[in-house]
């Protein structure tokens, strides 16, 4: 039985940068009510008054009165209805990614991938929440599979379970993974374990025809279906699952300085001045590392599935090497294997994030540099193009007011 975290006395938002609030200071607000629309909407998790919107930021203080609002039921629909009832509902990957699952769908739909896979593996110790969410919402679930399989026009789909998962969906599927390892949660992986097909590391599942959605996704998908937007997950928390409302400061699951949200292996260790968000599918205690200097052992290359230099890695995070492996950190799937061999006790798992993200960072920044130079030379370009064409039109109609450039006509007389 999954337990029902009590109604906490605020929440807390994070805007993406490519949505926009769209409520004020001072609002009331309903539970499920739009707190802000773009690529990536954001529903009230409970009814009450918005007492602070700080840049990117925003908090609800809770109200007694739990009023509620949902969208209209979708029964049927095209796929671009179905699309944009995901989008509405702000549904995104559950299983840690946090994608948009409209624009994951809809480049499904533009490379015409007809193979489904559903991840239900949950292959890290002490994360149960999908095999929880599975036994009592399986129909769900199932549901939310149906509106993909009509979306895409599948022609198979296959589901990745755990041993301790007890799913079934009677319509093509092949239920394999009954024992995974660290990595099987991981979408290349899991292609290949499934499909015998190999994603490339610069390639996508999509690239190959397929598509792979946690169980909790489609759960949320099947939700918003019957009108019901994401404001609520099964989050395990330390070791009980419990429907967790988006939004819920960490504070109310402990006292601590600092909890690690996520698993044991690839989560992270974060402050609880934060809050929970779509991703967060399991709070455990911090891990505590003590960092102690690297002694190069080359422990955490041997064990690094992707076979990327790690230590190398943790000296570019730390300042100490040189540049030439700095692309290396985006092949790195944040499995956390590293963590457990390091003698040193080192959050190699994290540094190597860190670098990952800020090297992520760095090159959309350089994108979006080389997209505003673009921007400008087209700009430029249409600029001069018109000041050629209207040179050439003020020439034209000077030739036309020049009398020499009239004839004269003869006059006859009478």
């Amino acid at each position: 039985m999954i337990a029902h975290r009590a109604l906490s006395a605020r929440y807390i938002y994070s805007l993406h940068p490519e949505s926009t609030w769209v409520v004020a200071q001072g609002q009331l607000v309903v539970c499920g009510e739009v707190l802000a629309k773009g690529v990536r909407f954001e529903h009230a998790s409970a009814a009450g008054v918005i007492t602070s919107i700080s840049g990117n930021t925003l908090i609800l203080e809770t109200t007694p009165d739990e009023q509620s609002v949902q969208m209209q039921p979708l029964n049927g629909g095209n796929s671009a209805a179905i699309l944009r009832r995901i989008q509405e509902a702000g549904i995104v990957g559950l299983g840690g990614g946090g994608f948009p699952t409209h624009l994951k769908l809809l480049a499904a739909a533009r490379k015409r991938a007809q193979t489904l896979v559903v991840n239900a593996v949950e292959c890290e110790p002490g994360i149960t929440c999908d095999a929880a969410l599975l036994q009592e919402n399986q129909a769900t679930v199932h549901n939310g599979i149906d509106a993909v399989r009509t979306l895409l026009e599948l022609k198979s789909i296959h589901i990745a379970a755990s041993d301790k998962t007890d799913f079934e969906y009677h319509a093509g599927s092949t239920t394999v993974i009954r024992q995974p390892k660290p990595t099987d949660g991981a979408e290349r992986y899991l292609v290949e374990r499934l499909t015998g097909e190999t994603v490339p590391v610069d390639a996508l599942p999509v690239d190959l025809g397929v598509v792979v959605l946690n169980v909790a996704t489609l759960h949320a998908v099947g939700q918003a279906l019957q009108g019901v937007p994401l404001t609520t997950r099964v989050v395990t928390v330390f070791g009980e699952n419990q429907w967790v409302r988006i939004g819920t400061p960490l504070t109310a699951f402990s006292n601590a300085p600092l909890v690690c949200v996520g698993g044991e292996l690839s989560g992270a260790d974060i402050s609880t001045t934060g809050a929970t968000d779509k991703r967060t599918n399991s709070i455990q205690t911090a891990r505590g590392f003590l960092n102690l200097p690297c002694i190069r052992c080359g422990a955490c290359d041997d064990t690094c599935p992707e076979q990327l230099p790690v230590a190398t890695l943790v000296s570019l995070a730390a300042g100490q090497a040189q540049s030439t492996v700095r692309d290396t950190a985006s092949r790195c799937i944040g499995c956390g294997l590293c963590n457990p061999v390091c003698p040193s006790s080192i959050n190699v798992a994290g540094l190597v994030r860190t670098l990952r993200d800020s090297q992520r960072a760095e090159a959309l920044r350089t994108n979006n540099i080389v997209r505003a130079e673009q921007r400008y030379l087209r700009h430029t370009s249409r600029m001069a193009a018109e000041e050629l064409a209207q040179a050439e039109r003020r020439a034209n109609r000077l030739a036309r007011l020049n009398p020499e450039s009239i004839p004269i006509s003869s006059s006859h007389d009478g």
